[in-house]
């Protein structure tokens, strides 16, 4: 009976020993009910990869993670590392742009952090969307009241050269 309990907690041992799972460098999740999450990650230092960075829309309820081996998303390949984010967007009309710190051009995401993006738990804020980020040791290291998500516009694009029109290559 010992013999047979102690051959049965191998496997058990082997998972334990091995981890149950894969170790993510990070994960960001769209906690929205009804608006996808754009994300693009900013350029990616070796620019043979750049083309595999984190270019997606997450749907609501859904999330993106990346492994921390995963040179693609997470360059430094290291959980002490962090990855900024060009586009961290809720998509829709109006759009809202989500960055930390507040009016910051990118976001930073911690090392094995994570990012919820959810509506605003505060009914009646202007802000209907925010953001909460944890670090790595699991706390959260946004404000008391997360971080807004700021309505956003897309620059206008440029108008085309009526010159052009006509001319030949």
């Amino acid at each position: 009976m010992k013999a047979r309990l102690q051959r049965s907690l191998y496997p058990l041992a082997a998972v334990l020993l091995l981890g149950g799972g894969s170790a993510h460098a990070y994960c960001i999740y769209n906690d929205t009910k009804d608006r996808e999450v754009r994300l693009l990650q900013e350029i990616h230092p070796d620019p043979l990869r750049d083309d595999r960075k984190i270019d997606t829309t997450v749907k609501p309820g859904a999330k993106v993670c990346c492994e921390v081996k995963q040179l693609d998303c997470n360059p430094e390949g290291s959980v002490n590392s962090s990855v900024n984010f060009d586009i961290v967007h809720v998509e829709g009309a109006p759009a809202y742009s989500c960055v930390m710190p507040e009016g910051a051009r990118q976001m930073k995401v911690p090392s094995a952090g994570t990012v919820h993006i959810l509506a605003n738990p505060r009914k009646g804020s202007a802000f209907p969307y925010v953001m909460r980020v944890t670090g790595a040791n699991g706390r959260d290291i946004t404000p008391p009241s997360g971080v807004n998500c700021v309505e956003w516009t897309p620059p206008p694009q440029p108008a085309p050269d009526p010159k052009a029109k006509g001319k030949k290559k």
